[in-house]
């Protein structure tokens, strides 16, 4: 088995996503972002009607979200992994409208087998912490 890392994932694959989340997240940008999904990937995002189906497309919704709320941090500061599903709890926060906001959320990310990209997501949290946002 291999060596844990700061997080407590044994798993390699999980190792090296939770690493490529980090380093997306320290610097959001389409590129970094992409990184995390596969071409087919789905992502559902808490409050959302539809699931943005794509790597691109998410990446580019993540970057659409960052246009609205520039500031958008988001902090790791749990992960826990099953056989090929990795959950990260995080603190998100950004200015919506000249208010901060800050909330905390988990992201599940389910992989295919010996994936290393992740091939459906799901954000959990209140959506109601981003209401008029997007008005």
């Amino acid at each position: 088995m291999a060596a844990e890392d700061k997080w407590g994932l044994a798993d390699p694959r999980m190792q090296g996503f939770m690493a490529t989340y980090e380093r997306a997240w320290s610097a959001p940008s389409a590129e970094r972002l992409r990184a995390l999904w596969t071409e087919d990937a789905e992502y559902h995002m808490a409050g959302a009607p539809e699931p943005v189906v794509g790597g691109d497309a998410i990446a580019g919704s993540v970057e659409g979200f960052l246009q609205v709320c520039p500031d958008l941090a988001l902090r790791p500061t749990a992960a826990g992994a099953g056989k090929d599903t990795l959950f990260i709890q995080f603190h998100a926060g950004a200015t919506v409208k000249g208010r901060h906001v800050g909330w905390v959320a988990v992201d599940r990310f389910d992989f295919p087998p010996e994936g290393i990209r992740a091939n459906r997501g799901e954000a959990f949290f209140t959506p109601s912490v981003l209401d008029g946002a997007f008005d």
